[in-house]
């Protein structure tokens, strides 16, 4: 018995010496890629699901031989729950020579946390906010501006707001102690300024009232609805990422009899705003980039071989882009010197990066922007119902019933 057992384990040794030898991988170190995100605090279980997407990623280019050769090995930091803390995660990989790139941050206060040390250290980062490619950011090390990712998000919803709803009296309510609710009302206040043509100056975009705060821990919500009720509101845009706040703002606005629309600003959609307004969300609109991963074709495969992995957490909303963005920075490695520079290079130059998606290519910014949807609380549930190019001022009106493919 233990000499069968032996000769098996000989055997296995035998194999993965001929597999190393193969693949080059005797005595050439891994290249190591950094990836951050908030894998503690209220983002936890969502991040998660995006780190194991980025695992599945490299685990299938290890399996095909690496990157020229070279196994990838990821280098995993927490970002946590503030952007302090994301500061210091990304300093801690940017300032390690080892690291040649990186994925993440996810979230746009991240990012701005660490954005100067991603400046000093010129390190290529990946950074991914939406499903599927069609909004994947590149951050060359050479170009630390980025292209404002809310107003993009922002101007679909704010043009069917504008010429499709035709509302015109709105109140916002947002997370005063946020740095992404602040951006978040900006956003949508400068696009409905572009879908309008003018200015808020001009008087023809009614601002009711004064700003609402909505902050975790807020729950008398009287002076929102009395605002709304005497002003004669149509539309209450929540800015926060705190998903939970803006629900019990809805449940408190439809109790009271208030019957306008309502738009859910953020960044992912949250079954917990719905949960939150205790049945009173149906009809609720946000938009997003890009439509869920079981609506296209690359997706489903995506969600088998997730599932196939045996991973624990489920994957979340953004494990597609997580999962696209990797291959393209894989892509872009085996297309590199694997310097940062050079990788960085091979993402901004507008190379065709191979990815479960197709061949994708960024520009000199380093944006692939493409498809937006606008969803609506259908039945207890997030659901896309319509598509259109909201990104091009002369396309704003553009719209159509969204089909999954």
């Amino acid at each position: 018995m233990r000499t069968k057992l032996f000769a098996a384990l000989g055997a296995l040794v035998v194999i993965g010496a001929l597999a190393a030898h193969h693949f080059g991988w005797i005595g050439k170190p891994p290249l190591r890629v950094g990836v951050l995100l908030p894998l503690s605090g209220p983002q936890a279980a969502a991040a998660a699901g995006q780190r194991n997407a980025i695992q599945l990623a490299v685990d299938q280019r290890n399996e095909q031989g690496g990157v020229q050769g070279r196994k990838v090995r990821l280098v995993v930091v927490d970002a946590g729950s503030t952007p302090q803390q994301a500061g210091a995660g990304g300093r801690q990989l940017y300032d390690d020579p080892s690291i040649v790139a990186t994925i993440g941050p996810t979230t746009r206060g991240d990012y701005e946390a660490t954005k100067e040390a991603d400046t000093i250290t010129k390190t290529p980062r990946v950074i991914f906010w939406a499903p599927s490619l069609d909004k994947i950011e590149i951050i060359n090390p050479n170009e630390s501006r980025l292209m404002p990712m809310g107003n993009w998000n922002t101007r679909p919803i704010a043009a069917h707001i504008w010429n499709v709803l035709k509302l015109r009296k709105y109140l916002w309510a947002y997370d005063l102690r946020s740095r992404t609710g602040r951006d978040l009302i900006f956003d949508m206040r400068s696009a409905l300024t572009e879908a309008d043509g003018t200015t808020e100056s001009t008087g023809s975009l009614v601002i009711a009232g004064n700003d609402f705060d909505i902050s975790p821990g807020s729950t008398d919500f009287t002076k929102l609805v009395e605002q709304a009720k005497r002003d004669g509101t149509e539309l209450v845009y929540f800015g926060t990422d705190e998903p939970r706040q803006a629900g019990l703002a809805v449940a408190a606005l439809r109790t009271a009899g208030f019957a306008g629309t309502f738009v859910y600003g953020s960044e992912r959609p949250s079954q917990e705003f719905i949960d939150a307004a205790q049945g009173k969300a149906e009809g609720a609109l946000m938009s997003l980039f890009g439509p869920p991963a079981e609506d296209v074709p690359y997706g489903r495969e995506f969600l088998k071989a997730y599932q196939a992995r045996g991973f624990r957490e489920p994957p979340d909303f953004y494990s597609l882009p997580a999962y696209i963005a990797t291959q393209a920075l894989l892509s872009a490695m085996e297309k590199s010197f694997l310097t940062r520079a050079s990788i960085g290079g091979a993402l901004r130059n507008e190379h065709k990066l191979d990815t479960a998606a197709g061949p994708i290519g960024f520009n000199f910014f380093g944006s692939n922007y493409g498809l937006s949807l606008i969803y609506q609380v259908k039945q207890g549930k997030w659901t896309p119902v319509m598509v259109g190019q909201g990104f091009e001022p002369e396309k704003l009106g553009v719209a159509a019933p969204y089909r999954p493919q």
